[in-house]
């Protein structure tokens, strides 16, 4: 996923326009060059990328050790199959520092796989509800 800053690429791009319309109201070749190099390194944009925190690997009823998120952006990517049972419910129970719960990551029966998408930063846990095999993987993105 690509995320650009805005505020830096408008600023830029007003900059630039405004210190291109001077140079050319100048003549001066020099100077047009020079803008359009600054210019176009300023204009870049801002890449984030996302990167694991932990991974838990289960079959069993279990409230997760916490973790800790410090972006506003971070997501719980999750994948299940039937254990020795059959087909069983699978719930991921997303925590506060406090052990409140503050959101339902997945909900189903049987096989499947998905992302659920997180907002608030700090201290959490998951409490994972299920018999099936499973593995979960938090990332944030920075």
């Amino acid at each position: 996923m690509l995320i650009i800053d805005r505020t830096v690429l408008v600023g830029s791009l007003r900059n630039k326009l405004v210190d291109e319309s001077v140079a050319i109201k100048m003549g001066n070749a020099e100077a047009q060059k020079k803008i359009k190099a600054t210019t176009q390194i300023a204009a870049k944009p801002v890449v984030k990328t996302w990167h694991k925190v932990i991974e838990f690997k289960g079959s069993s009823i279990k409230t997760t050790q916490k973790f800790n998120i410090d972006s506003n952006n971070w997501r719980i990517k999750w994948s299940t199959t039937p254990g020795s049972m059959g087909k069983m419910n699978f719930q991921i129970y997303v925590n506060d520092a406090k052990g409140d719960n503050i959101g339902v990551a997945a909900n189903i029966i049987g096989k499947g796989s998905d992302e659920s998408y997180m907002t608030d930063t700090g201290e959490h846990s998951l409490t994972i509800n299920t018999a099936q095999n499973y593995t979960i993987t938090i990332e944030q993105e920075k």
